[in-house]
């Protein structure tokens, strides 16, 4: 009787979790995934985990900035996760697999304070990964390391929780795979997936033009309405809560960068 209030919650906050208007289909992000897997190596495999947690002070963090690269190929905006890419289709017990997610598992108590999580469902339906499973898993996945002529890898930021043992998080997850890495005797590259990923993302398809479209006009109606808002005295502080009002209002969910306002000896200082 006690967990069934919590498993029902977990299961009615699935439909909540993000409001998917502006967001992208599955089919994008396989598509994407496709695409680097013409650029890989044969017999390559490419690892890559998400952006590390940034503190701001004791127990608030900065709001969360995914990799952009790991965002490109999976949607997937959660810190502690990992994604594996093979170029060619590896099996397991699910059968032939070209690529796997490893997200967060919920947690309704921590879920309480820190936001919804969006678990293997959230993430299957996002991502299309062909394999969706928790990061509890990660420890035990037998990657074929071994059968591969190239692991691939991002640079990795290091994460705040550097020493942390817990598993699930960053730290761990890379502890993980750098055993993974010397229990199979292979060194990983981490140039050119890099370099591929820079090829994939300068040009942009048609699904991102739309949203880079929408973007600007959203950036357009702000700028204008700050210049129609604009008074003797205002300060730049209340011209920039206008324009960013109305990026929000207009259905943004964040700034691309910082918002610059100056006048005068300060309309240089960005």
């Amino acid at each position: 009787m006690i967990c069934w209030p919590v498993a029902n919650a977990l299961a009615q906050d699935e439909d909540r979790y993000r409001n998917e208007q502006d967001f992208l289909p599955a089919d994008f992000y396989r598509a994407r995934r496709a695409a680097l897997r013409e650029l890989l190596p044969d017999g390559s495999c490419a690892v890559l985990f998400s952006a590390p947690v940034r503190n701001r002070s004791n127990d608030v963090d900065f709001p969360y900035h995914q990799n952009p690269d790991f965002y490109y190929l999976s949607g997937w905006t959660e810190p502690n996760s990992v994604l594996v890419i093979f170029k060619e289709a590896q099996q397991f017990n699910k059968g032939a697999l070209q690529d796997i997610l490893l997200v967060p598992p919920r947690d309704a108590p921590k879920e309480r304070w820190t936001g919804r999580r969006g678990g293997k469902t959230a993430a299957r339906r996002i991502s299309g990964a062909d394999w969706v499973l928790t990061t509890e898993s990660w420890d035990s996945l037998q990657l074929p390391l071994p059968q591969q002529r190239k692991v691939l890898q991002l640079r990795q930021e290091e994460p705040r929780t550097a020493g942390n043992q817990d598993p699930l998080e960053l730290d761990g997850l890379l502890r993980s795979y750098r055993t993974k890495l010397d229990k199979a005797s292979i060194s990983a590259d981490d140039f050119l997936l890099k370099r591929a990923l820079t090829s994939l993302r300068m040009v942009k398809q048609p699904e991102e033009l739309n949203l880079l479209k929408r973007a600007i006009a959203i950036s357009v109606d702000g700028h204008l309405q700050m210049m129609s808002a604009l008074e003797p005295s205002m300060t730049e502080y209340q011209v920039e809560a206008v324009g960013e009002y109305v990026f929000h209002d207009a259905g943004a969910e964040a700034v691309g960068y910082p918002s610059i306002c100056g006048g005068g000896e300060n309309s240089t200082i960005l």
